[in-house]
């Protein structure tokens, strides 16, 4: 269906975020393309779809900014790119809101509850964290004397909403694509024992018209 490219996707934005200088807007463009792949079941995932490709669009600026950092060493790009951070960090939780009502329809369509109320959750959630995140920066920018616990907040949180989705995208694709999977081989199997006796006897009809054999002449 597209749901093991969406975990692939997901995968690669978890790993490359953990590393700024990579290129992490590539698992983007690719849940983008499990989306579209996926629009043909839910219409929600067109949302998703454009929701995917334009943070992987905003991503691959940040990965051009942090890698002009790196080889220029500017410090006024580099104070701009600091300041930046929650903006980027809206970015990445607001694309996964966009796929949020697009899993839900999806699990409520094949009767995964566990699933709807994970995301439903996750759409409760999120903002929260988004929230604590814009506070903890703003502490840790006035050296709040927990600036050492904050900042291993503002460093795993956006991991920690990442490993949240991928928890839904892999328990959909267990449950929702098996059970199709399973139920189109049950439906081949199917077809092909009901046809059986006809391929066979069909085999046994004789040529010509009428399914009379011909005589050859002597």
């Amino acid at each position: 269906m597209g749901f093991g490219i969406l975990f692939i996707g997901y995968t690669l934005i978890l790993c490359m975020s953990a590393y700024s200088v990579l290129p992490s807007f590539i698992g983007y463009f690719i849940c983008m393309y499990a989306c579209f792949k996926l629009s043909e079941y839910e219409d929600r995932f067109k949302i998703s779809a454009v929701g995917f490709g334009v943070g992987g669009s905003i991503m691959m600026m940040q990965s051009m900014m942090h890698l002009l950092i790196l080889t220029d060493g500017n410090t006024m790009l580099s104070d701009f790119a600091g300041t930046t951070v929650p903006f980027f960090e809206l970015v990445c939780y607001g694309v996964q809101m966009t796929l949020l009502p697009a899993l839900v329809a999806i699990a409520r369509d094949t009767g995964r509850k566990k699933t709807v109320f994970a995301c439903k959750r996750n759409m409760v959630l999120f903002p929260v964290m988004y929230i604590l995140f814009i506070v903890a920066n703003i502490l840790v920018s006035a050296g709040n004397v927990y600036s050492n616990y904050l900042f291993i907040y503002l460093t795993l949180s956006r991991y920690a909403m990442l490993i949240l989705m991928m928890i839904q995208v892999f328990s959909c694709y267990m449950w929702i694509c098996r059970e199709g999977q399973e139920e189109e081989e049950e439906e081949s199997a199917l077809n092909k024992h009901v046809n059986a006796p006809f391929v066979k006897n069909k085999k046994e009809i004789p040529e010509g018209n009428g399914g009379k054999k011909r005589r050859k002449k002597r």
